[in-house]
C-alpha cells in the first residue's frame, strides 16, 4: 500500500465523521451490497461519491456498530449502541447525471 498523505487522512476522516453524523441522526443511508461474512454483517455505502464499509457484529448488549474507510481501512469509527441505522433503496449513478 502506497503511504498517504497527511491531507488525505484528513480528508477521508472528515467524511467519516461527516456520515456517521448521518447515521447516529437517523437520516437514511443507502446501501449498495449487503453480505454476511462469519456472523458480521458487512454494509457497503456510498456517501459523496466514495464507498464506506459499516459492519453490525453481535446482538443486543454486545452489538457492535462499526463504519469504516475502504480507502483506509484502519480508520474507522465504533458507533455507540443502541444506534438504529435507517437503510434505504441503494443510488442508481444513471440518477447522478
Amino acid at each position: 500500500m502506497q503511504s498517504l498523505m497527511a491531507g488525505q487522512i484528513c480528508a477521508e476522516l472528515v467524511d467519516l465523521v461527516s456520515l456517521a453524523e448521518r447515521v447516529i441522526s437517523g437520516e437514511e443511508i443507502e446501501i449498495t451490497e449487503s453480505i454476511e461474512v462469519n456472523g458480521v454483517d458487512v454494509l457497503i455505502i456510498f456517501s459523496g461519491l466514495k464507498e464506506f464499509i459499516l459492519t453490525i457484529e453481535g446482538s443486543k448488549e454486545d452489538m457492535s456498530i462499526i463504519l469504516r474507510s475502504s480507502i483506509i481501512p484502519d480508520l474507522a469509527i465504533t458507533l455507540p449502541t443502541p444506534v438504529y441505522v435507517n437503510l434505504g433503496k441503494p443510488v442508481i449513478m444513471e440518477d447522478l447525471c
